[in-house]
This record gives structure tokens, C-alpha cells and sequence, in this order.
């Protein structure tokens, strides 16, 4: 079977569509060394992919997202004569080979926090939701990154999508060494979006010990001195250091010295990246119930609201009992082993398979 993928979210600082397409673009010829797989990438992506064996990587030209979406990668995947064809955004273009849309949250999750991004993120968001109807109609198969995904396509768009998680690297897997320095601190990963709930965090950090630190991690240049200048308001400058982006090397230390991971993300794909890779270093974490946050149920701690003092009981109690974070971070270091890449780009080829009809030739 030949496949084309759409590998334009991967990029050189690699996110959540970026981070799951290179762990499933190197563990398919694995599963499957007969599979021919082309990976569709803009510049920026090249060097990313480059480096993965059994996989033909094709830089194409720059284009707004749209315009490849709709029309641009039906176009490639035909070009090279695929079978079936996988795309991870929102919208299924016309032509090309059948292709399997993969869902990691409906447009209409971002359109409910439309009061926390700009105007244009609104626009772009509201009309990603406007197309995601022709879009579920036009593809072969609809696949969701998580349970609440699954069941809001079924309820929404009357459509069956089953769940695939990713899989998580396994450099993560691999414990890293601690930072050196005595100071607890907690993490919290801040790329600027909304949904990651950075003004929460920094409310309940006043609330929790002064010897207590928060690292804030992967924070864009544009928004550092919106976060200095908020620290500085709560009185807790003191207490939090705030990081630009960091390496995965950085960010695996961080996770394994950390009292705990505080992500209160308003949705996530599935559990969220940095929650998995957290408890595949045995690092608690304390995360929102919120759509996405499932599969956490037992092994994190899951806040009922949006409450910087709900949030705080929660970071004072971990920070003051290590049996409690002895046993979250075994617990989720148990879980987050059974995530693999191997698992999850099996079940994207037998669908893939199914897609192109070609299983059992």
C-alpha cells in the first residue's frame, strides 16, 4: 500500500500535530516495511522528517493552510499515485485518493473560549467550525484523538469516529537526570494559548509556600513581559522563572525534577503531551476536568473548576506529602508505558488499509 501523509505541522519547534506526526512517521516502517509512505512538509519541516528512515519526504511550496488543505494535498497525494491518504487539521480537501481525518479536538471546543484569543484566531476558528460538516462528509474515515472527541462528532455530526491515541517518544520514556538545586518548584508549560490556563496557575501560586518555585516553560518572547508584569502585580515575581523554549533534553529534566506537572488545560487531544510525558518521568500531575482529560481519571490530579484556591489545596498537598507523590508519579509512569508509537501507527495502517480497500490483496 502506498500513503501520503500531510506533514505540514511539523515544523523546527515542534507542538502537538508536529510532535505526533514525527512519532508516527517513524514508527510506520516499522510495523510495516512493505507500506510506502510520502510526507508532504514545508521548509521549515525538512530537517525534522529527514532523518526518519523508510519514509520519502517532499518539501512542497508555502501556501496558506487553507488552500492546501482544500485543494493542494489532494493534489500531492495523487501525484504520487496513493492509495489512501491521512491528514491530522480540520479540513478535508477535494480529490486526491480516500483520505482518513484525524480529529484531535473539534474547532467548536476553541470557539467556546473565543473571549480568551484574538479577533482573527475567533474568525479562523469559526470558520474552521463552518467546514467541518463538508469536511467529515468528504473524507473516508473520521478518526478522534480522544473519547470526548468521539462522542461530540457522534452527537454533533451523527458520525462514528473511533479513537486513536498517539504514542509517546521514547526519549520521554527514559528517565533524565534531575536539574541540580534544592528549591521545589512546580512546571507549568506556557506557549502562549489561551487553554493552558497560565493566568490560573499564576493566581494559585499565591497562594501556595514561599519556598515553592514555578517554572514556566516554552514561553514566546511576546509574552514574557505580559507574564513579568502579572507576577509582579500578585507579589510572587520571587517565586516564578520564567523560560523561553526549551529543548527536549531541558524539558525531560524539568518534568523529572518538578513536584508535580500543573497543566489546567481547558481541552486537550488526548491527556495532553505534556501530562504523558510527565508521568512517563514519574512526575505527578494536577490537570482541569475538562474535555480530553479522561484517560487521566485516577492516575492525575484532576481540578473540578477553574479556582486558583482548588488549584492551590491541590499543588500545598503534593508539595507536603511525598507518599502521594511517590504513588501518582508510579501509577501514571505505569500508564503512560502502555502509549506507543508502534500501537498507534498499527491501528492508522489497518485503517488506512480499510480506507484504500486493498487489506487482504
Amino acid at each position: 500500500m502506498r500513503i501520503a501523509v500531510d506533514a505540514t505541522p511539523v515544523s523546527a519547534r515542534l507542538k502537538g500535530g508536529g510532535r505526533f506526526l514525527v512519532g508516527l512517521l517513524g514508527a510506520i516502517p516499522r510495523v510495516d516495511p512493505s507500506v510506502k509512505c510520502t510526507a508532504f512538509v514545508f521548509s521549515e519541516g525538512v530537517e525534522r522528517l529527514s532523518g526518519l528512515s523508510g519514509i520519502d519526504v517532499q518539501e512542497v511550496p508555502r501556501s496558506s493552510e487553507v488552500r492546501w488543505e482544500l485543494v493542494g494535498f489532494g493534489r500531492a497525494a495523487a501525484s504520487v499515485r496513493a492509495e489512501a491518504a491521512l491528514m491530522l487539521r480540520e479540513i478535508c480537501g477535494f480529490g486526491g485518493p480516500p483520505t482518513l481525518l484525524h480529529l484531535f479536538e473539534p474547532p467548536a471546543y476553541r470557539v467556546e473560549n473565543a473571549e480568551y484569543v484574538s479577533r482573527k484566531a475567533r474568525a479562523k476558528d469559526r470558520f474552521l467550525a463552518a467546514l467541518l460538516p463538508g469536511s467529515v462528509r468528504r473524507a473516508a474515515l473520521v478518526t478522534a484523538g480522544s473519547e470526548e472527541t468521539s462522542e461530540w462528532l457522534k452527537a454533533r455530526l451523527g458520525l462514528d469516529a473511533p479513537v486513536v491515541p498517539g504514542g509517546i517518544d521514547h526519549f520521554f520514556r527514559e528517565l533524565g537526570p534531575s536539574p541540580p538545586g534544592a528549591d521545589p518548584y512546580f512546571l507549568h508549560l506556557d506557549s502562549g494559548d489561551p487553554r493552558e490556563n497560565t493566568p490560573l496557575v499564576l493566581e494559585a501560586m499565591c497562594r501556595v509556600p514561599e519556598e515553592a518555585l514555578l517554572v514556566l516553560a516554552g514561553v514566546p518572547e511576546s509574552h514574557k513581559g505580559a507574564i513579568v508584569e502579572r507576577t509582579r502585580a500578585l507579589g510572587i515575581d520571587g517565586q516564578v522563572e520564567v523560560r523561553g523554549w526549551v529543548s527536549d533534553e531541558e524539558l525531560r529534566s524539568l518534568y523529572r525534577g518538578a513536584v508535580a506537572l500543573v497543566q489546567p488545560s481547558r481541552y486537550e487531544g488526548f491527556a495532553g503531551y505534556p501530562a504523558v510525558e510527565a508521568l512517563c518521568q514519574g512526575t505527578p500531575v494536577i490537570s482541569l476536568r475538562a474535555p480530553g482529560s479522561r484517560p487521566l481519571e485516577g492516575i492525575a490530579i484532576l481540578i473540578e473548576h477553574e479556582d486558583p484556591v482548588e488549584l492551590a489545596v491541590s499543588m500545598r498537598g503534593l508539595l507536603t506529602d511525598g507518599a502521594l507523590r511517590s504513588r501518582l508519579g508510579a501509577v501514571g509512569r505505569t500508564w503512560a508505558a502502555g502509549l506507543t508509537w508502534d500501537k498507534s501507527a498499527a491501528r492508522f495502517l489497518e485503517l488506512l488499509h480499510q480506507v484504500s480497500g486493498t487489506r487482504g490483496r
